[in-house]
C-alpha cells in the first residue's frame, strides 16, 4: 500500500501548491490582468499568432514540454533509489520548474511573444541576446537531430506504433478546423479523437508497419520522412496541425494517466507489489546487502554520485531549460488572455510532475511485479529487451519483489540508460494489466505514448528553432525552416566515427548539463525582470543558486572525463571526446559571461512601479 500512499501524498501536494503558491505568483508578483491584450490578439496572423482556447493550448503546451523527458529521466534516476527521485520531482517542480515555466510565459507574453533570449537584449544587453540565441539554436538543432533518430528507432523497434502516430495527423487537422474556424464544441471531437486513437492502436497491433528492405536503411528513410513532416508542421498555421495534434495527444495522455492511476490503486489493493519492499529508498551497499548485492555488482559499481547527476538526469518533471523555449516560443503567441498563463504555465509543469511520479512508481513497484513465470506477448522492442536481461546473483534474494526489480536495475548505468523506456513500458503495462487490459495491448499503449511524445518534441522543436532563426535575421519562415531541417538532417544522418550512430547521438552527452544551464540563465532573466518590476524576488534566489551551481558542476565533471578518457578518432589525433570537451568549454564560458553581465545588471537595476511598461535599454547594453 505504500505505493498508493506515496502517490496520494504527492498529488495532494501539487493541488495545494497550485492553489496557494501558483495563485500567489499570479496575483501578487505578475498581477495577471485580462484587460491587457495578449500578443495573440495584437499581432494575430493566424499562422504563429492565434488566440486559442485555454484547454486546447494547455494540451499543446503540456505535450510539447513533456516529450519523453519525464519518462526517460525518472526511469533512469530510480537507479539511485525512489526517494531522491521523488523528492526532486515534487519539490523541484513546485518551487523551481513551475515558477520557471510560468514566469517565462508571462515575460514573453508581455514582450510580444518574443523568445526569452531575444528579450535578454532589453533586460541585460545585446551581447547576452546573441550568446543566448546561439546557445538555444545549438540546443534545438541537437534536439531535432536526436529526436529524429529516437523516433525513427521507435518506429523500427515498435512497428505497432506507426499506424497510430501517423493516423493522428489527419484526425488532428479535422479537429483543428472545427476548433479554430468553425468555433465548434471541442469536447465531443476530442473524445471521438481519443476513441479513434485507441482504435488505431489496436489496428497497429494487428497490422504493424515496417519499411520494405528494398527502400534501403530504414533508420535514414524514417528520418527523412520525419524531417519532411517537421517542415510542414513548422510552416502550416499552428492551429491546423501542431496545436490540435498535441491536444489529441494530451487527451490520450490524460486517459493513460487515469488508467495508470486506477491500475496502481488496483495492484496495491491486490497486494501484488509494494514500493518500499520492491525498491530501496536510497540505493547503497548497505541497503542492498540483505539481497545478496555487493559493491562489485553493477548497480553499485557503475553508479555515478547522486550529486550533481540526479538533478541533471531528471530535468523534465522537475525543471528543464527546454520549457523556456516552449513557453516563450509557441505558447506565448497563442495565449488568449493573461489569466490563462497560470493553468498553462504553472499547472502544466505540475501535471508533468504527476507523469514523472507515475513513471517512478512504474519503474519501481510496477517493474517489481514482473516475474519469469509471467512472460506474455509484448511489443517487439520489449520482448527483445527481456530476452537479453542480465542474470545476477540477486536471483537468490530473499525478497521476491526486490529480486524482480533488481533483475532490471542491477545492471550498469549505461544499460539502464538504454533500457529506460522498456522499463517504463513494462511497469506501466503491469499497472494497466491489473484493470483487465491485456498485457500485449497495454504495453503497446505505453509504446505508442512514448512514440507520440517523441514526435511532439520533434515537430515543436523544429518550429521553435525556426522562430530563433527568424530572430537572428532570416525573416522568411520557409527559408528559416529549410535551414533548421538541413542542419537537423546533417546531424541525424552523417555517420559517426564513434560507432554510436549519427553525429547528433555522438554530441548528445553534452545536452543534459546544457539544458539545465539554459534553465539557470532563464531564471537569471526572470530575476532581473521581477526586480525591475518592484516586486519581491526572494523566491527566485535559492532556485537560481541551485540551478547555477549543479549544471556547472556537472559540465565540469563531464569535461574532466572527456579530456582524461581516450575517445574514438574523428579527424587524425582529434577524438570525439576532444570535440565534446571543446563544446563543453564553450558552453561554460557562455554561462559565465552571461552570469557576470546579469550580476552587473542586477546591481544597477532600479525598480519601477509599472510592471507592464516597456523595458528601457539595459544599463550595460
Amino acid at each position: 500500500m505504500s505505493t498508493l500512499f506515496v502517490a496520494i501524498a504527492a498529488f495532494f501536494g501539487y493541488i495545494l501548491a497550485y492553489n496557494l503558491y501558483g495563485k500567489w505568483l499570479a496575483k501578487k508578483i505578475y498581477c495577471l490582468d485580462n484587460h491587457r491584450d495578449t500578443p495573440s490578439h495584437t499581432l494575430q496572423d493566424d499562422v504563429d499568432y492565434a488566440p486559442t482556447r485555454s484547454c486546447v493550448l494547455m494540451g499543446h503546451h503540456f505535450t510539447t514540454i513533456a516529450g519523453t523527458g519525464p519518462i526517460v529521466g525518472p526511469a533512469i534516476a530510480v537507479f539511485w533509489g525512489w526517494l531522491p527521485a521523488l523528492l526532486w520531482v515534487v519539490f523541484g517542480s513546485i518551487f523551481i520548474g513551475a515558477v520557471h515555466d510560468f514566469s517565462t510565459l508571462v515575460i514573453s507574453m508581455r514582450h510580444d511573444g518574443k523568445s526569452i533570449a531575444d528579450i535578454a537584449k532589453s533586460l541585460v544587453s545585446s551581447r547576452v541576446r546573441i550568446l543566448f540565441l546561439l546557445l538555444l539554436c545549438f540546443t534545438l538543432t541537437l534536439i531535432v537531430a536526436v529526436f529524429c533518430t529516437i523516433t525513427a528507432g521507435v518506429f523500427i523497434k515498435t512497428p505497432e506504433s506507426v499506424i497510430c502516430v501517423w493516423g493522428s495527423l489527419p484526425l488532428a487537422m479535422i479537429i483543428g478546423y472545427i476548433n479554430y474556424k468553425l468555433k465548434g464544441n471541442i469536447v465531443i471531437p476530442a473524445l471521438v479523437g481519443v476513441v479513434i486513437l485507441y482504435f488505431l492502436i489496436w489496428l497497429g497491433i494487428k497490422y504493424p508497419v515496417s519499411l520494405p528492405e528494398s527502400w534501403g536503411d530504414p533508420q535514414k528513410i524514417w528520418t527523412y520522412i520525419l524531417l519532411a513532416y517537421c517542415f510542414c508542421a513548422s510552416t502550416l498555421p499552428v492551429w491546423l496541425l501542431l496545436q490540435p495534434r498535441d491536444f489529441i495527444n494530451s487527451c490520450q495522455l490524460y486517459v493513460a494517466l487515469a488508467a495508470l492511476i486506477i491500475g496502481m490503486v488496483a495492484i496495491s489493493f491486490m497486494g501484488k507489489t509494494d514500493l518500499i519492499q520492491a525498491t530501496p529508498a536510497v540505493v547503497s551497499v548497505e541497503s542492498l546487502a540483505a539481497d545478496g548485492v555487493t559493491a562489485e555488482d553493477p548497480i553499485i559499481k557503475t553508479a555515478q554520485p547522486i550529486l550533481p547527476w540526479l538533478f541533471i538526469t531528471i530535468a523534465c518533471g522537475a525543471i528543464s531549460g527546454f520549457h523556456a523555449m516552449v513557453a516563450s516560443g509557441t505558447t506565448s503567441k497563442q495565449i488568449n488572455k493573461e489569466t490563462d498563463a497560470l493553468p498553462i504555465g504553472y499547472g502544466s509543469m505540475l501535471l508533468e510532475g504527476v507523469l514523472a511520479i507515475i513513471v517512478i512508481l512504474a519503474c519501481t513497484a510496477g517493474v517489481a511485479v514482473i516475474g519469469k513465470e509471467e512472460a506474455k506477448p509484448a511489443p517487439a522492442a520489449v520482448a527483445a529487451d527481456n530476452a537479453n536481461q542480465s542474470q545476477t546473483s540477486t536471483e537468490t534474494a530473499s525478497n521476491p519483489l526486490r529480486a524482480n526489480w533488481l533483475k532490471s536495475y542491477n545492471v550498469s548505468l549505461t544499460e539502464i540508460q538504454n533500457k529506460a523506456v522498456p522499463r517504463f513500458i513494462e511497469g506501466g503495462g503491469r499497472f494497466l494489466e491489473a484493470i483487465g487490459i491485456p498485457l500485449s495491448y497495454a504495453m503497446t499503449m505505453m509504446a505508442v505514448l512514448v512514440a507520440s511524445f517523441a514526435a511532439t518534441t520533434l515537430d515543436s522543436a523544429t518550429r521553435l528553432q525556426r522562430y530563433l532563426i527568424q530572430e537572428l535575421g532570416v525573416k522568411n519562415m520557409y527559408v528559416a525552416t529549410c535551414i533548421v531541417v538541413f542542419f537537423g538532417a546533417a546531424l541525424a544522418c552523417m555517420p559517426s566515427p564513434t560507432g554510436q550512430g549519427a553525429i547528433g547521438m555522438m554530441l548528445w552527452p553534452v545536452f543534459g548539463a546544457t539544458n539545465q544551464i539554459l534553465a539557470s540563465l532563464t531564471l537569471s532573466m526572470i530575476l532581473i525582470f521581477v526586480k525591475r518590476s518592484g516586486k519581491p524576488c526572494y523566491f527566485l534566489v535559492i532556485p537560481l543558486i541551485i540551478m547555477t551551481i549543479l549544471p556547472f558542476w556537472a559540465m565540469i565533471l563531464n569535461m574532466v572525463n572527456w579530456i582524461t578518457t581516450p575517445g574514438t578518432s574523428v579527424c587524425g589525433p582529434i577524438t570525439n571526446n576532444h570535440v565534446l570537451f571543446a563544446m563543453g568549454l564553450a558552453i561554460v564560458c557562455i554561462q559565465l559571461w552571461i552570469l557576470v553581465e546579469c550580476i552587473y545588471t542586477l546591481a544597477h537595476t532600479v525598480p519601477k512601479k509599472d510592471l507592464d511598461a516597456k523595458e528601457p535599454d539595459a544599463p550595460n547594453a
